[in-house]
């Protein structure tokens, strides 16, 4: 490759070179100063005479306009540009008498005083001159090392001018660049290609000189037909005849060569350039060979007065169709019924050619969905080159699959399936859909996510089966979103064999939903009050948070081990029937007897009743608020302490020890305590300090006491003899009692 001529520059638009200049000083304008153009220069360039001799270094790289703004010129006045380092002015051409176009055209308005390498002086001319109001001065310069942007500095000196920093040109890397529009997938047969473009880095970067250039493919590609297009910069080329060689080539003339992976391209552009030119290659296909690598397609660009390069222009791929998803995966509302089926929208399913020829017609393709989501209606959208036979989209029994069949395919298929969705109540998660077909189409992705209406928050009582009145703690029932919780009742459901004591009480916490502040309980098959039942007057314009407070469960004595879930439903569930009649259109997105939207442990069951069970109590010293396993409860006489000993009335201690009320026995008569858990009998008598474990007695420093009415017992000796550990915490003075 011999060397490039870079001397010649390329004009861009005064419009992009306004937006790059730059002023650092914040005063006020008394002049508009403007660059006429900002070109991209070769990194050797040098304004030199048009022909050697000629006394004429004709067009600068570039100019700058100094404008009457606030105040007018001043005849005289001097003002100085100076250049950075690495650029140098070309000082004859600031001579009249050795250039004449620079008083002819370029230099307008001012008069050349002295100039050296990096400083232009210049006084203001304006008197006889036809533009008065406006001063052009040239660059003519010479690039000495310099890179990227070319800043001159405007200094005002005893002017009223505007003083700033304003880039000129720009020194490029390289006599052209090339590139791609876009790489696009090919297969065997001939495949399009986007447009390639050389640009020239500067003007006439490419010379005025026949040249030759050459566009080389892999060794297992091939040239199928390309055009070529040259810009008006090259004057408009005339194509010789194709039976015509390289060598008979004149000025304005170009020839194209197919020879299998190279595409030769030999022009003579004949003259110079006063922008920068491009050539492109349009319309062009390439073709595979068989042992073709599959991957990126890589072309080599080597000429004469091109830069050297490679760059990918595309992917050979085998017959291959993408499923993608066309949006973002959207989130719908389990339980929610189709009013505007526009509401219940999923992301578009895209199923796209990459190559034409990939999908097979003819052949079915089936989507499933989860069988927790139902198509409520499926249509084709966007469909480019692409029909559907007569049936169009089917769907099988539960809704959850469909399947089409692609009839005729006139060019690379692109089209999308929409779907508009039903969620089971009760599920959340992913809503994938998974493709299969023999046509060709395969792929899973999730096209939207199921959410719950609500959420449920609540810390599981320690039950026992048989008893009655079982404190509960708080349930917490937040909206996911605004109006999730429809007009109607919202219902909390226990399960058989145990229900509500009485009702709770409710409330709002945050939102503006419109609920009663009653409650209602209901009674399901067994018989039971499980259901309880909230009003809700309006729905919430803001999303809202409930508090259901106060509950108390009795449990019969078949309940199993283990949590005590309750169901959340009621009018949060849209849809769900008894029974689907198929014949019905309207049922089609509905599910078969779902009562719930959310489950919560309100409780677990850890022992049968009688038997006494393990518990963690806490207790702080006088206030009436204790736990037993986390739920919060309240006493009606705080634990105090007297000579250093924590007492609390006889209830309190025994349910604290895991003492059921029927294995607590009060003599009146000898005014005895006794406490019965498991194999251990503890007694205590009123102000008597010793304790009979067993029929053992044990000294105590503390007795047994009656205050307030109330029998009080020393939690430590009691909790002793019973088997449970006790600790004190000082700092927050509470007694925990584990069994």
């Amino acid at each position: 490759m011999k060397k490039i001529n870079k001397k010649m520059i390329n004009v861009v638009t005064t419009a992009a070179l306004v937006a790059s200049l730059a002023a650092p000083f914040a005063v006020s304008a008394d002049s508009d100063n403007v660059i006429t153009t900002v070109p991209s220069i070769a990194d050797d360039y040098e304004s030199e005479e048009t022909s050697e001799g000629s006394k004429d270094y004709g067009k600068p790289v570039s100019q700058i306009l100094i404008k009457e703004d606030n105040v007018e010129f001043t005849n005289g006045q001097i003002f100085r540009l100076t250049l950075p380092e690495g650029v140098k002015f070309v000082k004859d051409a600031y001579d009249k008498d050795k250039n004449t176009s620079l008083l002819a055209t370029y230099l307008v308005g001012a008069k050349v005083e002295t100039v050296t390498n990096q400083v232009l002086e210049l006084s203001v001319d304006v008197d006889g001159k036809k533009l008065t109001d406006e001063m052009k001065v040239p660059f003519y310069v010479e690039v000495d090392g310099a890179t990227g942007e070319l800043k001159a500095t405007l200094e005002s000196m005893d002017t009223t001018l505007s003083p700033g920093t304003y880039t000129f040109a720009k020194v490029g890397d390289g006599n052209t660049t090339t590139t791609v529009e876009e790489v696009k997938k090919v297969s065997d047969s001939a495949s399009s290609i986007a447009t390639i473009r050389v640009d020239e880095n500067s003007v006439n970067a490419m010379g005025s000189d026949k040249q030759s250039i050459t566009f080389k493919l892999p060794s297992k590609f091939k040239w199928e037909e390309a055009d070529i297009e040259f810009s008006s910069a090259f004057g408009g080329l005339t194509e010789v005849g194709s039976t015509e060689d390289a060598d008979d080539v004149g000025a304005g003339e170009y020839h194209l060569k197919f020879n299998d992976n190279n595409l030769v391209l030999t022009f003579d552009p004949a003259g110079s350039r006063d922008q920068r030119g491009t050539i492109y290659i349009k319309n062009a296909k390439i073709s595979a060979k068989d042992g073709a690598s599959y991957g990126d397609v890589e072309l080599n660009i080597d000429g004469d007065e091109v830069t050297e390069s490679d760059i990918v222009i595309a992917k050979y791929t085998d017959f291959n169709t993408n499923v993608s998803v066309d949006g973002e995966p959207k989130e719908l509302v389990a339980g929610r019924y189709i009013d505007d089926k526009d509401d219940m929208k999923l992301a578009k399913l895209k199923i796209k050619e990459d190559i034409a020829g990939s999908i097979i017609p003819g052949r079915k393709v089936k989507v499933e969905l989860p069988t927790w989501v139902k198509a409520y209606d499926a249509e084709l959208k966007d469909a480019s080159e692409v029909t559907l036979t007569k049936a169009g989209i089917t769907y099988n029994s539960d809704r959850n699959e469909i399947e089409f069949t692609i009839e005729k395919l006139s060019g690379k298929a692109d089209f999308s399936i929409q779907f508009y969705s039903s969620i089971q109540a009760d599920k959340t998660g992913d809503i994938t859909a998974k493709v299969t077909s023999k046509a060709g189409i395969e792929g899973e992705l999730v096209l939207g996510k199921a959410v719950a209406p609500v959420t449920v928050e609540a810390t599981a009582a320690k039950v026992q089966i048989g008893l009655k009145e079982q404190d509960l703690s708080d349930i917490i029932i937040t909206e996911t979103a605004k109006g999730n919780i429809k007009e109607g009742w919202l219902t909390v459901a226990l399960p058989e064999n145990m229900k509500w004591a009485e009702e709770p009480k409710v409330e709002v916490l945050e939102g503006n939903l419109d609920i009663d502040d009653e409650v209602e309980l209901d009674k399901t098959e067994d018989g039971k009050d499980n259901v309880v039942k909230i009003k809700v007057d309006s729905e919430s314009s803001k999303a809202s948070k409930i508090k259901i407070s106060g509950g108390k469960l009795t449990l019969d004595r078949t309940v199993p081990y283990g949590a005590i879930e309750a169901k959340i439903g009621g009018s949060l569930i849209e849809n769900s029937v008894d029974e689907i009649d198929e014949d019905k259109a309207d049922e089609r997105a509905m599910f078969e007897d779902k009562d719930y939207v959310a489950k919560v442990v309100l409780a677990e069951v850890i022992t049968p009743a009688p038997a006494e069970t393990a518990a963690v109590a806490n207790f702080v010293i006088d206030s009436t608020t204790y736990k037993v396993d986390g739920v919060e409860k309240t006493a009606d006489v705080a634990p105090y302490i007297n000579n250093g000993r924590t007492f609390l009335p006889v209830r309190f201690v025994a349910e604290a020890l895991g003492v059921t009320e029927s294995n607590i026995i009060w003599n009146a008569n000898t005014k005895t305590v006794t406490l019965i858990k498991g194999d251990r009998i503890a007694q205590m008598t009123i102000g008597s300090n010793k304790l009979i474990v067993n029929g053992v007695a044990v000294q105590m420093d503390a007795a047994a006491e009656i205050k307030d009415g109330r029998t009080t017992l020393p939690l430590r000796y009691a909790a002793q003899a019973l088997g449970a550990e006790v600790e004190w915490d000082e700092a927050t003075r509470t007694v925990t009692i584990k069994n």
